[in-house]
């Protein structure tokens, strides 16, 4: 974070493997036998880079067919069989028919959270942002940090 900024860390965003429903994985996938595999993954933000940082700590370097910013596009994609994904919880609040979520046998997540400026650390609308933000996370069930 660059000199004059705060973040405040809201949340553990953990990444599942989204194959279409046919595919013969189940269970937990270790990421590393998904080398062959093409991927659809973001471009390279924060989760265009998890991927891809979590596929080299695997071993490879994915294919990476398609680059969309968009998760329910991605989903539809894997379901139509255009390639599998990696894919944060809150990418899959309301998934599509026709994919199959799997665990990861080595854990992969981003942390997402809120930054502002400091000087601004004592308005009391960014409080009741933060707040509100931790509420919904809350809500929805995903990991508070």
């Amino acid at each position: 974070v660059p000199d004059g900024l705060i973040r405040t860390e809201i949340f553990n965003d953990w990444f599942s493997l989204v194959v279409p429903a046919d595919d013969e994985l189940d269970g937990t996938v270790d990421l590393s036998t998904l080398a062959d595999r093409a991927f659809i993954a973001s471009p390279p933000t924060s989760c265009g880079r998890c991927v891809t940082m979590a596929c080299r700590e695997a071993g490879f370097e994915p294919d990476l067919r398609h680059q969309v910013d968009d998760y329910p596009a991605t989903l539809r994609l894997v379901a139509g069989g255009a390639g599998t994904a990696l894919v944060p919880e809150l990418g899959l609040v309301a998934p599509p028919p026709g994919i199959k979520v799997l665990d990861l046998e080595v854990p992969v997540r981003r942390t997402v959270g809120l930054t502002h400026r400091e000087s601004s650390a004592g308005r009391p609308a960014i409080q009741a942002v933060v707040d509100i933000t931790r509420k919904v996370v809350e809500d929805l069930g995903l990991d508070l940090v």
